[in-house]
């Protein structure tokens, strides 16, 4: 089974990325803080997706998206944000050279069911 970590801190998106993932047979581990995310993390969780929202209250999800990168080459991060993509990499929340990865994709917010799935199904063929 397929194993996704959604950093949100909206708990109606968290729940209702959650509920969908559900629905498409992942096994979903929810964080709705990046600590909550690092004790997945150092749990020893298999984690197949990352899906962090970038600008969080304590805290950024790309920073744990590189972190999670360097110690797990597997894994592949989408991130997230209702902020346009210049804007985050304006204010140094989100690099070129993180957006130039083959293991990453962002998805600007609002986002409709298909184009997650879309993206999180693209990523896991990836690790096929």
């Amino acid at each position: 089974m397929r194993t996704a970590l959604i950093i949100e801190d909206e708990r109606s998106v968290n729940n209702a990325v959650r509920a969908l993932l559900e629905r498409e047979g992942w096994k979903v581990l929810q964080a709705f803080t990046t600590l909550q995310a690092t004790e997945h993390a150092a749990r020893g969780s298999s984690i197949d997706v990352l899906i962090a929202d970038v600008v969080l209250p304590a805290g950024n999800g790309a920073a744990i998206a590189r972190q999670m990168l360097q110690n797990r080459p597997d894994i592949f991060c989408v991130l997230t944000s209702g902020y346009a993509l210049s804007e985050l990499q304006e204010r140094a929340l989100l690099s070129e050279d993180l957006l130039q990865s083959r293991q990453m994709e962002f998805l600007p917010k609002p986002f409709t069911v298909r184009a997650l799935l879309d993206v999180v199904e693209r990523m896991a063929g990836r690790a096929a």
